[in-house]
């Protein structure tokens, strides 16, 4: 696996540009593909439209504006509002809305990467959409805690989080291989940003989850090295 950042290395606020790295996101669909993901969030939990991910994730990239920003941060460069609206979406969206009885505060936030979607506000910015970035085993990083604040499911937010906490992966640990365990419904979703299923389904918590994999085109070139 590479290295974690150096202290130096932390809050990464994205700026959109040609250069497609750290941006200030406007990520959004567009009308016909958001038409589509509308409708499939009326099924979908924490991480937005499932139906119609392939659709959303072509159109991803001819989006309408949000003004949403992204960021992600070590849990040292945190500040208290961010962890308590961290805290408090997470709360939200597994607990209140989906029921689990599983403490969510696990002791891995400490050790753990964490990317934001940050949306302006009167008073203040809020936490709409969030996951968390773990070391794995060997080189792989595992991304957990994915989710969506009900009120921006359908709208691209979705797969806007699962480009940037790639990009974030990416740039922190460059070729590391990517981890993600999700109910099996969400697996075109994934599939839709290059994952593949490694397991599963499987059982837990009443629910059939499966575990997926992303090989990034530098990890795949290694194992083709090895594996010759």
């Amino acid at each position: 696996m590479g290295t974690p950042p150096h202290a130096g290395q932390g809050v990464r606020k994205r700026t959109e540009t040609a250069r497609g790295r750290s941006y200030t996101a406007t990520h959004g669909l567009w009308p016909r593909a958001a038409s589509v993901a509308a409708r499939a969030s009326r099924t979908a939990v924490s991480m937005g439209s499932v139906s119609a991910a392939r659709s959303a994730v072509r159109a991803f990239g001819q989006t309408r504006k949000t003004g949403m920003n992204w960021v992600d941060k070590e849990f040292s460069e945190l500040t208290t509002r961010e962890l308590y609206q961290i805290l408090r979406v997470r709360s939200e969206v597994f607990i209140v809305e989906q029921g689990s009885l599983l403490l969510d505060v696990d002791g891995k936030d400490i050790v753990g990467t964490h990317v934001l979607g940050v949306e302006p506000a009167e008073d203040t910015q809020q936490v709409v959409a969030y996951a968390r970035l773990l070391k794995g085993e060997g080189s792989e990083i595992r991304i957990d805690k994915f989710l969506t604040r009900m009120s921006r499911r359908g709208d691209g937010t979705a797969e806007a989080l699962m480009r940037s906490a790639q990009e974030a992966i990416q740039t922190r640990w460059p070729g590391a291989p990517v981890g993600i365990q999700v109910p099996f419904y969400l697996r075109e979703f994934c599939e839709g940003f290059g994952f593949s299923k490694r397991e599963g389904p499987y059982l837990e918590h009443g629910t059939h989850f499966i575990g997926m994999v992303w090989q990034p085109p530098r990890a795949r070139a290694r194992l083709f090295r090895l594996t010759r």
